[in-house]
């Protein structure tokens, strides 16, 4: 059997608790969107590369390959932007607060990350990467309400600027195993991105 595997931006509990704060607005200001999977405020992340259902063995390559490819990448600063429904706000099937400055070399990290995993022999992304924080996935696409959107993205944006600002000096390999309480993730292995 596999282990779920992708590679990811932690965020610091500053940054997680602000996120948090916005998902608890929204489903306060929303009954509909409350029992939808909200992702857990300790499991919040950028996902920059899902590698699926890995053996042992390619966990293990996966994590060397990435330490080489964060090493020559240099380290920057991301900022949250508003939170969105996606893929409108009409038939939203997940939430998530988009990333502002540093979204570019967001983007370039991710991709660099890709090429050099599939230079591995690894799939390659085939789809266009937006870098983001998913907050909530729905069930069924459903609409959701201005007003909710503007609940979590007030509390976003009174935050300190700490509490939205993440200094990125590395990539984590993370493990996901799914329980009945939803996903736990475990880092296998942090590549420091260059200085």
């Amino acid at each position: 059997m596999g282990v779920r595997t992708f590679i990811g931006i932690a965020l610091p509990l500053p940054v997680r608790q602000a996120l948090g704060s916005a998902q608890q607005a929204m489903r306060d200001d929303s009954p509909e969107w409350r029992t939808e999977k909200w992702v857990a405020e300790e499991n919040l992340h950028v996902t920059l590369k899902f590698l699926g259902s890995l053996p042992e063995d390619l966990v293990t390559r996966a994590a060397d390959t990435l330490v080489a490819a964060s090493a020559t990448y240099p380290r920057f600063q991301l900022h949250l932007d508003e939170i969105a429904a996606i893929p409108r706000i009409r038939s939203a099937t997940m939430l998530w607060a988009g990333v502002g400055e540093g979204r570019d070399r967001t983007v370039e990290l991710a991709m660099a990350i890709d090429d050099t995993l599939a230079g591995e022999g690894f799939a390659a992304e085939t789809r266009t990467f937006r870098p983001h924080v998913t907050l909530v996935r729905s069930r069924n696409a459903r609409r959701i309400a201005l007003a909710t959107l503007d609940a979590g993205n007030q509390i976003l944006f009174a935050s300190e600027e700490r509490r939205k600002r993440v200094s990125v000096r590395g990539v984590t390999l993370f493990s996901s195993t799914l329980t009945p309480h939803g996903p736990v993730y475990v880092e296998r292995c942090f590549a420091p991105l260059a200085e």
